[in-house]
């Protein structure tokens, strides 16, 4: 789902990523966006302490982003090298931002 809602891939796009057809996807998201919503899952950074548990799942959603970027799923070009740089900055700035804020949670304590 974030690779939609939040990095603005396609729903064809996300689809390819997982192997499934977009009509699949497609209600896997209103499924999940459902679950959110039923359950009241606050969008929210997560406490320092689970950062080190969550970065799995970001740069995850970076590699998604820089996949679409590196086969571009639609359109006329084979290759989009600003996503694919704009994801290689995402990751970047995930890893570094998340080191130096588990240093300072650690000096904190």
């Amino acid at each position: 789902m974030t690779l939609r809602e939040v990095c603005g891939l396609t729903t064809q796009a996300v689809a390819r990523a997982f192997l499934v057809s977009e009509e699949t996807m497609a209600q896997r998201l209103v499924r999940a966006k459902k679950k959110i919503r039923d359950a009241g899952i606050p969008y929210e950074t997560p406490q320092p302490a689970v950062f080190n548990q969550r970065i799995h799942g970001v740069l995850a959603v970076v590699y998604g982003v820089f996949t679409e970027g590196y086969a571009v799923t639609t359109g006329t070009r084979l290759f989009d090298a600003e996503l694919c740089a704009e994801a290689i900055a995402w990751a970047a700035c995930s890893t570094s931002c998340c080191r130096a804020i588990l240093r300072c949670w650690a000096y904190s304590r």
